[in-house]
Parts: structure tokens; C-alpha cells; sequence
């Protein structure tokens, strides 16, 4: 589910997100805007959103192909978040500096360029795969406990 999360995000700001965010934000200064992109760059944001969306392209593909939705279709979306990318970094700059001042992007670049930084870049991924699996088993454990829950109660869940 997080996957489809993940994917959904990263077409919105493919689609939808560049050009109502640059419209609505001031942009940074340079400097500012130049630590973002290095953060960016440090995070390899451009790369792990793109990845998510390859790890995720088969399940689509599946879950649309009823749907009539070529499999090309997903193959030029792949082909155009590549070649695109810098759409995504333009389009997550005035996001970070919204959120962050720029002494908070200073500590931000030398903490993910100290080791421990790098450290948790290369595990986050993994991490985030393993908690979103965990995350789904707890969910179904609860889904299943209250689904059994509602039966002793006599509510009928499927019609």
C-alpha cells in the first residue's frame, strides 16, 4: 500500500505538483535554493522516487491491464519520469523551502554528507520496505480482529 503511495505521489508530481507550486511559491534565493539542490542530490530524492515507481510499475500493469491500459503506456510514463527528472527537483524545491530555513538546510546537507547520513540513506529504503510490510501485517491482524469482532456481533461485512 505504501508502494501505491509512493507511486501515486511521485505521477502527482510528475503531473500535477510542478507548475500550482511554482505559481503559488516565491522562489528561494540562490543560495537557499542552491542547498536544496544539494540536499536533493545528497538524498538522491530524484532517484528514489523513479525507483519506487519501477518497484511499482508491475502491479500496475496487472491491476490495469482489465482496464484496457496498454502495457506501453507504462513504459513511456518509466521512459518520460526518467528523462524528467529535473521537473521533480524544480517542482520539490519550493516544498523544501517552505519547510525549511536555511540553517536547518545547512545542518540537513552536513548531517546526510556525515557518515551516519550516509548510513541512513543507504538502509531507507530497506527500512521503508520492511516497516511498510510490517505495517500491512499489523493492519490485517486488526482488519481481521475487528472483521471478527463485528461477526459475533451478527454485522455482516460482505453483501
Amino acid at each position: 500500500m505504501k508502494c501505491r503511495l509512493l507511486l501515486a505521489g511521485a505521477c502527482a508530481a510528475l503531473v500535477l505538483v510542478p507548475a500550482p507550486l511554482a505559481a503559488q511559491a516565491p522562489a528561494p534565493d540562490a543560495r537557499k535554493e542552491a542547498v536544496i539542490r544539494q540536499l536533493l542530490d545528497v538524498l538522491h530524492a530524484a532517484d528514489l522516487m523513479v525507483g519506487a515507481m519501477e518497484a511499482n510499475i508491475p502491479a500496475q500493469r496487472a491491476a490495469s491491464a482489465a482496464a484496457g491500459i496498454p502495457r506501453v503506456f507504462w513504459d513511456r510514463l518509466l521512459d518520460a519520469a526518467r528523462a524528467r527528472r529535473g521537473e521533480l527537483l524544480d517542482a520539490l524545491v519550493p516544498i523544501y523551502a517552505r519547510a525549511y530555513d536555511l540553517s536547518e538546510l545547512d545542518a540537513l546537507l552536513a548531517f546526510y554528507k556525515s557518515p551516519i547520513g550516509q548510513r541512513v540513506i543507504e538502509l531507507q529504503p530497506g527500512l521503508l520496505q520492511e516497516s511498510t510490510q510490517a505495517g500491512q501485517l499489523w493492519g490485517e491482524r486488526i482488519g481481521a480482529a475487528v472483521g471478527e469482532q463485528l461477526a459475533r456481533e451478527g454485522v455482516q461485512l460482505m453483501k
